[in-house]
C-alpha cells in the first residue's frame, strides 16, 4: 500500500514536477488504491495461510460490572470476527490516505495553477485562448487581452516544437533572441509565474534546512542581503554549475567605472 505513495512523492520531487503532473499522479495513485483494497486483502489471506499463520486474537471484552448495571439482562457485546476487525482497519488507513491526499491536492489553488500551465501548453500546440479564458486564470496582469494575443503568436513561433511542461517552454523562450523574446513579455510573466509556484513542499524544506545551516554555524557579520544570496547559491547548485564564470566575472567588472578602472 505504502510502496506506489513513495514512487509518487519522488515523482514530485523531481526537478521537472509540474501541478499537472502533480494531479494527474495523484488520480492514477487514487484510482490504483482504490482498486487494489480487495486485492490486497485477499493477497494478505492467502500469505497467511501459506504461512500457516493465524488471525491475531481479539482483544478481549470488557463487561460492565453488575454492580454499577441496574438491570439484570444481558449485556449486548460487540462481537467481530478477527477477519472483520482486520479488514475495517485496512479500510481505515485507505481511507485516511484518500483524504489526506484530498486535503493536499483538492484545492482551488491548484486547479488555477493547472489551468495555467494547460493555457501555456495549449498555445504552443496551436489552440487558440480568448481574452475569457486567460482571465479566468486569475493573474496578476489585467491586459487580458495582450496576454491572448501573445498566447496566439506563441503558436505560430512553437509549431515544430513539443513541450511536455512548462520548464521546457522556459527553456526554449530564454534561448531567443532579446528581441524576439520582448514580442513575449506578458508569456514570459505568465512562465515565471507558474515556474514559481512550489508543487512540493520538499525544496521548500531543503531551503529552509540549508538556511538554519548557514544561520547557525556559518553566519557571522554576513549582511541579510549576502545571506539572501549565499542561501540561493547553496540550494540551486545545479543551476550554479551551469553559469560561466568568465560571464559573471565580466559582468561584475563592467559594471560600475570604479570596478572597470580597477579591474581593467
Amino acid at each position: 500500500m505504502f510502496g506506489p505513495c513513495e514512487t509518487v512523492a519522488k515523482s514530485l520531487q523531481g526537478d521537472n514536477a509540474s501541478v499537472s503532473g502533480a494531479l494527474e499522479c495523484i488520480l492514477v495513485l487514487k484510482e490504483r488504491m482504490n482498486r487494489a483494497v480487495d486485492k490486497i486483502f485477499v493477497k494478505a489471506k492467502a500469505f497467511a495461510a501459506a504461512h500457516s499463520l493465524e488471525w491475531p486474537n481479539e482483544s478481549r471484552v470488557c463487561r460492565t460490572p453488575s454492580r454499577f448495571r441496574d438491570t439484570a439482562a444481558v449485556e449486548d457485546v460487540a462481537d467481530c470476527a478477527a477477519e472483520a476487525k482486520w479488514r475495517r482497519e485496512f479500510f481505515e488507513a485507505v481511507d485516511l490516505m484518500n483524504s489526506e491526499l484530498d486535503r493536499r491536492f483538492d484545492q482551488a489553488g491548484m486547479s488555477t495553477a493547472a489551468r495555467r500551465e494547460k493555457v501555456l501548453l495549449d498555445s504552443t500546440r496551436g489552440l487558440v485562448s480568448d481574452s475569457d479564458d486567460v482571465s479566468a486564470l486569475q493573474l496578476p496582469m489585467q491586459d487580458f487581452e495582450s496576454i491572448a494575443l501573445q498566447l496566439k503568436m506563441l503558436g505560430g513561433l512553437t509549431k515544430d516544437q513539443a513541450f511536455h511542461t512548462v520548464n521546457d517552454l522556459g527553456r526554449f523562450m530564454a534561448a531567443l533572441h532579446p528581441q524576439t523574446r520582448g514580442l513575449f513579455s506578458e508569456v514570459e510573466k505568465l512562465i515565471h509565474l507558474c515556474l514559481c509556484l512550489p508543487v512540493s513542499t520538499a525544496c521548500s524544506e531543503r531551503s529552509f534546512s540549508a538556511l538554519r545551516r548557514l544561520k547557525t554555524w556559518l553566519r557571522s557579520k554576513v549582511s541579510q542581503c549576502r545571506l539572501t544570496h549565499m542561501a540561493l547559491l547553496h540550494v540551486h547548485k545545479d543551476i550554479l554549475d551551469d553559469l560561466n564564470l568568465q560571464d559573471v566575472i565580466g559582468e561584475f567588472i563592467h559594471r560600475t567605472p570604479e570596478r572597470k578602472s580597477t579591474f581593467g
